[in-house]
């Protein structure tokens, strides 16, 4: 996916202890199989600490391994040690074994001088192509890595870490084998697969399938997307005698919503009682987060651990059994011209947020409320980060940005030739002659506000009455810049009451994100959507709050219960936005979804005041005067709430101080900072 290169600024967190190192093997998408080492790394060559070159064909038929590290990195360093030894020992007894360092420095100077202390070969630091493009292909998320090959050149892993830490003395050399997993070997784990009427399946009833293991659970929402996706895949290929076979392996955090969950989908599952055989299968395959589907072939050997992606891209099963993985993503459109890349947009948004993360923990440790050993575990980080940025191609275009203006033109300054035609008198016709008809105003169209439905009962029909509302909002808003006074202040309250009317009484706020499954498969919320429709809804919100926003601009002195319908669509913009966001398309997702759903769930902060008082606490003080309102009132705090409930990370938290006013009465103020610390 081309969004893998933002995510990895986020993993490079593994790299400095903020977050557990990933010891997950990537499957074997990416860097295959080679023919020759010259293929693998280019024909540029290689070489040696002291600067020589070397020639590809010297290395013949030797295990090989790709080592991505850096000077910089703490945690390189340690494992470089490690690797030294394991590699001495090895060329002690003469096995065949060859080591390339990847390196991930910021100048050629500290290349060289960490490259002095190892005693494998290297690729020139000035050969920066080949670099970004083995670090791309290889998906390389984190640093230090080892990617293995065998001495026939196929992939043996990316995982060669781990195989180093295991096996320091390199013993088991050449490895064979080595972090495989194969069906056979998950059949302890595998003794209580049910059906839904609870009996029990053999694992031996799976020889010749070509099977999928599936970690999913109820309350997540990435997996809400992906389940109805696999399902149908599943009842096409099972319709057309396919032999392929699912079993769910649940995250659920009771019993009842197993059941529930489970009821949805066609295939096997393991017993949710069984609970210590569900998280051996997950140690196993190693997965770090859900939705995960693990693809075995009829042999029971490993096809991928991204079958995620295999189904998504591939949901009439047109591929099974998904033999040749190359051919699909090549179809897709995924082949090695689409490896990940970063645009000149992405790299100055991730620069600019690297300085604000850099300028709050020099505040914060100026302040002592945050230690210095922490100050400096930040600024690993930010170097981290600096350095997936350098090793994440880049695109030559302008990534979005307006291109530079370079326009150089040279105008001569003449006389107006006919300067004295303008002169009244002496027969030359007056300056009304030449000013042509006098301009004719026309009349703006007027907005038909019947357009905009009462009610609402799907998503379609969502987009229809943003669409309503946003198209006649701005014909009120073009007539306005043409009226008076008067006029334009009250087509702007009508501006403000189409929206308001919008977003409390004719959309249907979302349910609670931990409501029953009965209540929230009610909901037009549970309706599917595709990226397109899920980019459109969070557009024109965005857009109707901008507008919205500035028509208060213009309201003076509001009553109370005024100020609170105001402060209620705000919220209830918020929820919509939110829902919206959070819920995966049909298609394809946008990356904020999965961040958001990562670390146990992130939400926005809603709450206020100095004391920090949650939203529920304060909107209950609200003077609202229509009924209707109070009604949209409790939809928005019952999902706001929620998400705060099922989330553990709070977003854009705003600190509200107090102020003594020159009345000496206490006053409030929210401290926001565009661009600063």
């Amino acid at each position: 996916s081309k969004h893998e290169n933002a995510s990895a600024a986020v993993i490079a967190a593994n790299q400095i202890g903020l977050m557990p190192s990933p010891e997950e093997d990537l499957g074997t998408t990416g860097l295959e199989n080679f023919e020759s080492v010259a293929q693998l790394i280019g024909s540029q060559g290689l070489i040696d600490r002291n600067g020589n070159p070397v020639d590809c064909k010297q290395l013949g038929k030797k295990v090989i391994g790709l080592y991505f590290s850096a000077q910089w990195c703490a945690p390189c360093h340690a494992f470089t040690h490690q690797l030294i030894r394991t590699y001495e020992s090895l060329k002690k007894f003469n096995k065949g074994v060859e080591f390339i360092f990847v390196s991930s420095d910021h100048d050629d100077t500290s290349f060289k001088k960490y490259f002095s202390e190892m005693p494998w070969l290297a690729i020139p630091f000035s050969n920066d192509a080949i670099r970004r493009r083995l670090s791309a292909r290889g998906k390389v998320q984190a640093i230090p890595t080892l990617i293995l090959y065998n001495s026939d050149g196929t992939l043996l892993t990316k995982n060669g870490r781990k195989i180093i830490m295991d096996d320091p003395e390199g013993k088991a050399f050449p490895w064979a084998g080595a972090n495989r997993v194969d069906l056979k070997s998950l059949h302890p784990a595998l003794q209580n697969i049910v059906t839904h009427n609870g009996e029990k399946v053999s694992p031996h009833a799976l020889r010749g399938k070509i099977v999928g293991i599936y970690f999913s659970g109820s309350w997540c929402a990435p997996c809400q997307g992906f389940t109805p996706v696999l399902r149908n895949t599943y009842k096409t290929l099972q319709k057309a005698g396919k032999d392929f076979e699912v079993i769910f392996v649940s995250s659920d955090k009771d019993e009842e919503s197993f059941q529930k969950y489970f009821g949805e989908m066609p295939w096997l599952a393991v017993s949710y009682k069984e609970k210590m055989d569900r998280t051996k299968l997950g140690q196993a395959l190693q997965v770090k987060g859900i939705p995960t589907l693990v693809l075995f072939d009829e042999k029971g050997r490993m096809i991928t651990t991204e079958g995620r992606k295999v189904i998504s891209m591939d949901q009439q099963g047109e591929h099974f059994p998904w033999s040749d993985l190359s051919a699909l993503e090549e179809e897709a459109g995924l082949g090695d011209d689409d490896s990940p890349t970063l645009k000149q947009v992405d790299i100055k948004l991730l620069r600019l947020g690297l300085e604000q993360f850099a300028l709050r923990a020099n505040k914060e440790t100026s302040s002592g409320r945050m230690e210095s050993v922490v100050l400096r575990r930040v600024k690993r980080l930010i170097e981290a980060v600096e350095s997936l940025i350098s090793a994440v191609p880049h695109e030559e275009s302008s990534g979005g940005l307006p291109p530079k203006m370079d326009i150089h033109r040279v105008v001569e300054l003449t006389k107006f030739p006919l300067v004295d035609m303008m002169i009244e008198g002496n027969g030359i016709p007056s300056v009304e002659a030449f000013a042509g008809p006098a301009w004719k105003p026309q009349p703006p169209v007027v907005a038909n506000l019947l357009q905009v439905p009462e009610k609402i009962k799907s998503l379609d029909e969502v987009l229809v009455a943003l669409n309503y509302c946003d198209v006649a909002c701005e014909k009120m808003l073009q007539r306005a810049s043409q009226s008076g006074t008067s006029s334009r202040t009250v087509l702007q309250i009508q501006v403000i009451a189409l929206i308001t009317t919008l977003f409390l009484e004719t959309i249907p706020m979302p349910p609670p994100v931990d409501a029953p499954e009965e209540e929230r498969v009610k909901s037009i919320w549970a309706q599917p959507f595709t990226k397109e429709q899920q980019t459109l809804i969070l557009s024109t919100v965005q857009k109707l709050a901008l507008v919205f926003a500035a028509m208060w601009q213009g309201v003076e002195h509001p009553t109370r219960s005024f100020d609170a319908e105001r402060s209620l669509v705000a919220m209830a913009m918020l929820a919509l936005f939110d829902c919206t966001i959070r819920k995966p398309p049909t298609d394809e997702s946008l990356l904020i979804t999965y961040l958001l759903s990562e670390d146990n769930g992130y939400y926005i902060s809603s709450t206020g005041c100095p004391n920090q008082r949650n939203v529920d606490d304060i909107i209950v003080h609200m003077e609202l005067t229509n009924p209707v309102h109070s009604h949209a009132r409790c939809g928005v705090v019952d999902y706001l709430t929620s998400v705060k409930r099922v989330c553990r990370h709070a977003v854009f938290t705003f600190r509200q101080e107090e102020i003594i006013a020159d009345d000496a009465r206490p006053t409030f103020s929210i401290e926001v900072l565009k661009y600063g610390s």
